[in-house]
């Protein structure tokens, strides 16, 4: 075999080993790999979820589907999380996109191909790169004139995956009108005096109030991180913090005596089995599926019995 092959896959082994030994819960776990002369095939468990992209584009498409904001918020903070840690260990990811998160049987996200990503370089906080790196949909926009992918350009592809999750919206499609992508898109929108609400998904922003207040509060979020100036997005840790101050505001919110003034007592009850879900890990879904057999209108009779046996509490 070629020398010059040889050295090559000794390469290949050797980062591959290295970023192998990476640990977090949030990204995707090398089980093995193979190497053929310069191709590497890289071992992965399988996850009956499929991915991100799968379960926004298609899932949602389905008649049984229901709205569930926690679920969606949940994996937006652990992308988030993910990429903070790669970021922290200098590692800057190459395609950040729905379809490189992969998510478990409890929903959990699981950042892929974390194998191809590049050392920074610690003084530019940059890696260069010989070819613009990354789903298409998905780069920043100076990706086009530096050719380095940097940690702010991790941070816009970032905000990109999570207009996805706030609206159900592909990063391009031709209904936003040509040369229009999903980020152009939603800052116009606003621009041109349209409210969250109409950029929003319908089905998630018109249910209960704290879930519009969650959704609001994201998409400023998202904003932030598809900011046109690299130096204006925030760190992907300020990222991880500023998602996490809104599950943590929505549990003094529902928390509260003046919260509740507004909600009938269908809504409250419901605000507070949502409330224990999440707190116990359990999936919120099965909540919203046990008032739905329970009961449709607000005079209807709550079992709580039959509630916490359907979410197994």
């Amino acid at each position: 075999m070629d020398r010059t092959i040889i050295h090559h896959q000794n390469k290949m082994i050797r980062e591959l080993e290295r970023l192998s030994k990476l640990c977090h819960d949030n990204l995707m776990k090398l089980i093995g790999f193979v190497i053929y002369e310069d191709v590497a095939l890289l071992l992965h468990q399988y996850l009956t979820n499929g991915t991100l992209a799968q379960f926004l584009h298609d899932s949602t498409m389905l008649p049984e589907y229901k709205p569930d904001w926690p679920t969606r918020l949940t994996i937006a903070i652990g992308v988030a999380e993910g990429l903070a840690f790669l970021h922290h260990v200098a590692i800057i990811h190459l395609d950040i996109s729905s379809g490189n998160v992969l998510l478990d049987a409890n929903f959990k996200p699981l950042v892929g191909e974390v194998e191809i990503s590049k050392l920074l370089d610690p003084s530019r906080g940059t890696a260069s790169i010989s070819a613009v790196a990354g789903s298409f949909d998905y780069i920043p926009p100076e990706y086009a004139y530096t050719m380095q992918v940097t940690a702010p350009g991790n941070i816009y592809s970032y905000g990109v995956v999570l207009l996805e999750i706030l609206t159900t919206q592909l990063p391009v499609d031709e209904a936003f009108g040509e040369g229009i992508d999903l980020v152009k898109w939603v800052h116009s929108a606003l621009a041109g005096g349209e409210t969250p609400e109409q950029i929003l998904d319908a089905r998630l922003s018109t249910v209960p109030f704290a879930w519009r207040k969650e959704m609001l509060s994201a998409l400023k979020v998202a904003l932030l991180c598809t900011d046109t100036t690299p130096a204006k997005r925030p760190k992907m840790k300020k990222v991880v913090e500023m998602l996490q101050d809104i599950t943590q505001n929505y549990w003094r919110l529902i928390t509260s005596f003046d919260f509740f003034t507004f909600l009938n007592p269908w809504e409250t009850i419901l605000y507070h089995f949502q409330l224990v879900s999440v707190k116990m890990g359990i999936d919120t879904t099965k909540v919203m599926e046990s008032f739905m057999l329970l009961g449709v209108g607000y005079d209807s009779q709550i079992s709580f019995k039959g509630i916490m046996r359907n979410c197994s509490l």
